[in-house]
């Protein structure tokens, strides 16, 4: 009887909308992405994903210090990695960026660098953090990655706690979030991303909130998140911002001056005991994926704005 009853639920549940407020976007639960056949081995632990524009899926699997590359089904392609310090391998990787169609940029945290591949991950290049001509852009252990359409990058460092912007040749331009800069400054950043505005959002786990920056790394504002627990994630469409707490396994929804619209779980908790389930999310067009570990599966849901 208890397991009928979770299953109506869950029938339903997937079938309802989340609606924000009028005029506002629509989300609507679509499919799931069954990873099961790329997690034969006990030890994998999918920590962070990414989706091109061509629907590729790029997954850090890090218990095996490995990145999958799958199709829009989940069925693997291929991969890259294992444990080590050469190129092509990882200790730790934390994050993946690939949202073009060109580039898989993946942030390896105990080799303090960045590893550089194109769409089918062949290896391009690496910035290594502590080969950096000017000593006070030296970086460790880095922990997201994000990409600009304008060519630079931007990475999180947790050494320091501040984030570092390097132009398309590799070269460092600026760090920004610093100790000593006031308002501005990060305590736990964990992830970023950059929006179509050339806004830097940064969020801080530490502080409870997502740190808005302009393109230069000039503090702009704070947006609280004090209600989540963990901060986990970021993302960014249509000048609204995608949050995730990992701890509670929940998204809020918010505008780019901290509104927030609406929260609400992309899974049913499996236990009463809340536990880590969704690791990451990221966007892609109009589609918002949610990475389980637990379960191993991506969920997806779809975007609209009301009325169309």
């Amino acid at each position: 009887m208890h397991k009928k009853f979770l299953s109506s639920f869950w029938i339903l549940f997937i079938l309802s909308t989340v609606r924000l407020h009028p005029q506002e976007l629509q989300i609507k639960f679509h499919h799931q992405i069954d990873l099961s056949a790329c997690a034969t081995n006990t030890a994998t632990t999918f920590n962070n994903l990414s989706v091109s524009t061509e629907n590729l899926i790029y997954i850090v699997d890090a218990g095996l210090n490995r990145i999958l590359m799958t199709d829009s089904l989940g069925h693997f392609i291929r991969e890259v990695g294992g444990f080590g310090w050469e190129l092509q391998q990882f200790d730790q990787p934390t994050a993946v960026w690939a949202e073009n169609a060109l580039d898989v940029f993946v942030a390896d945290y105990n080799n303090s660098r960045i590893q550089r591949f194109d769409r089918t991950l062949n290896f391009v290049s690496a910035i290594i953090g502590d080969e950096i001509l000017a000593d006070e852009k030296k970086f460790a252990f880095p922990v997201a990655v994000a990409w600009s359409r304008f060519g630079d990058l931007f990475i999180i460092e947790s050494e320091l706690q501040r984030v570092i912007q390097f132009n398309e040749l590799g070269e460092p331009l600026r760090t920004f979030g610093d100790y000593d800069e006031g308002a501005g400054r990060l305590v736990t950043p964990v992830d970023l991303c950059v929006s179509d505005e050339n806004k830097i959002f940064v969020a801080d786990r530490g502080r409870r909130s997502v740190i808005k920056f302009d393109y230069y790394g000039n503090f702009l504002q704070e947006l609280p998140f004090h209600s989540m627990a963990q901060i986990e994630a970021i993302s960014w469409l249509q000048n609204k911002i995608f949050v995730l707490d990992g701890k509670s396994n929940r998204c809020a929804v918010s505008s780019e001056t901290g509104e927030i619209f609406v929260d609400f779980s992309p899974v049913i908790q499996q236990s009463t005991t809340k536990t880590r389930q969704i690791t990451d999310l990221c966007i892609q067009r109009n589609r918002l994926y949610f990475l389980d570990d637990n379960q191993k599966l991506i969920h997806v849901y779809t975007m609209s704005n009301r009325g169309k």
